[in-house]
């Protein structure tokens, strides 16, 4: 989500190209969502590069790898956003949990997802604490 949210905004004064790993972007947005952010890419003209990974960042063109061969291929780049997701920090949350007696964790600290399921995460997890 967030780095086609960025595509979008960069895309309004830049040629843009987003590049996944996957063989399709924004599969965990709802369907209503992810159809409306595709059709604003689209009339921004981003192109949407699938089935390749990020090898390597050079002077004005970065090295694109195919995820199912590894086969090479360059793309002009001035710029390079990297997207990659995010991960709970588990020693960080344990560091809480040795220094206070109640700790709970929400949205991304527990489990990567989106903003609206982190909200609803918290609500409910306030609700018991």
């Amino acid at each position: 989500m967030t780095g086609l949210e960025t595509a979008e905004v960069l895309g309004k004064s830049n040629h843009t190209t987003v590049v996944e790993m996957m063989d399709d972007v924004g599969t965990s947005l709802h369907a209503s969502v992810r159809s409306v952010l595709l059709q604003r890419l689209g009339e921004l003209d981003v192109k949407i590069l699938t089935g390749y990974r990020l090898d390597s960042i050079e002077s004005d063109h970065v090295i694109l790898k195919a995820t199912k061969d590894s086969s090479a291929r360059e793309s002009k780049a001035d710029a390079v956003v990297i997207a990659i997701g995010v991960r709970p920090r588990k020693k960080l949350v344990e560091k809480f949990e040795a220094a206070f007696d109640k700790i709970t964790s929400v949205g991304d600290a527990h489990r990567p997802g989106l903003i609206g399921d982190a909200i609803r995460e918290a609500n409910d997890k306030a609700f018991v604490f």
